[in-house]
């Protein structure tokens, strides 16, 4: 409700989902008859005692299948419904997978052997050694979308590999002050986290905590600038209570001969990640008290 010139005004909201339409009632009521498709002409309603026209009900069923939208956006959505894909081949060992409903769509994956580096997120796990692997989708016969992929734990959980943020307490400085991996739940990354997440391998479901403990997961990117704001005006705060936190063990996990440098930042960016989340949380409960010191006192 919203006060206006001493009145109450009710706003109602009417979330309109693509998976809901067409609009029709089930029994007919009054000039409403059964099962007649009704839709919004511009700045009007179809007449009550009117259905809508073959070209608008053909363009709401193209909108309920998302057939209005791009092939990288209708795949996310076919991401989802993870029952309905199927391997390429049963005679030939894969885990390329295709769309039933949609066979021109394929997500595909293949090792990269180019590829040997360790990130922080890896060393969380009970095998460290890292397997890295290119991602791609492919509508027909062309890649739309492609990404890297991690094996983790030895092939236990795969997963695309999280983006990076470089952060600088500065922003004009060149050099950068934190790195932390994230994912942003409204991502394409993301829904290939979960399309490609096997709940029923409990293997699997220990790596994907392990994996998950280390980084960080936003709604949106909106939320993950609007987060760093706050962070870099409390850097002080937090690089004081990284300094107080012990060094957490993976460090240890690189091979012998790894470069100290490398491990030392390793340990920094193992050690940040908890805090952080802590962080986020408080950022959460409070958004709008950005500027303000919180209940941790940032």
């Amino acid at each position: 409700p919203m006060e206006l010139d001493g009145g109450t005004i009710d706003i109602l909201c009417v979330v309109s989902r693509r998976e809901d339409m067409p609009y029709s009632l089930s029994k007919g009521s009054g000039k409403v008859r059964a099962h007649m498709v009704h839709t919004r002409r511009v700045d009007s309603n179809t007449p009550i005692d009117e259905g809508a026209s073959w070209s608008e009900v053909e363009d709401i069923w193209r909108h309920h299948f998302s057939l209005d939208e791009s092939p990288l956006a209708r795949v996310k959505v076919m991401l989802e419904d993870k029952e309905h894909w199927r391997f390429l081949s049963e005679v030939v060992g894969t885990e390329d997978k295709y769309y039933l409903y949609a066979p021109e769509f394929t997500v595909c994956h293949y090792s990269d052997d180019e590829r040997d580096g360790y990130e922080y997120y890896m060393l969380n796990q009970t095998d460290p050694s890292p397997s890295w692997y290119t991602i791609e989708i492919r509508y027909f016969q062309t890649r739309i979308f492609d990404t890297l992929g991690i094996a983790l734990d030895s092939g236990r959980y795969f997963a695309p590999v999280p983006s990076r943020s470089f952060v600088r307490w500065d922003r004009r400085s060149l050099d950068f002050d934190l790195m932390y991996c994230y994912y942003t739940r409204d991502s394409l990354d993301w829904s290939l986290n979960e399309f490609f997440f096997d709940e029923d391998y409990g293997d699997a479901r220990i790596a994907r905590r392990r994996f998950l403990e280390t980084v960080v997961i936003f709604q949106d990117e909106e939320e993950r600038k609007g987060f760093e704001i706050l962070l870099r005006e409390h850097h002080s705060e937090f690089e004081e209570e990284m300094s107080e936190a012990p060094d957490p063990y993976g460090a240890e996990q690189l091979p012998e001969g790894y470069p100290q440098e490398a491990k030392d930042q390793a340990t920094r960016e193992l050690k940040a990640i908890p805090i952080l989340k802590r962080m986020l949380e408080e950022f959460r409960d409070d958004p709008e008290g950005l500027r303000l010191p919180t209940s941790r006192d940032w």
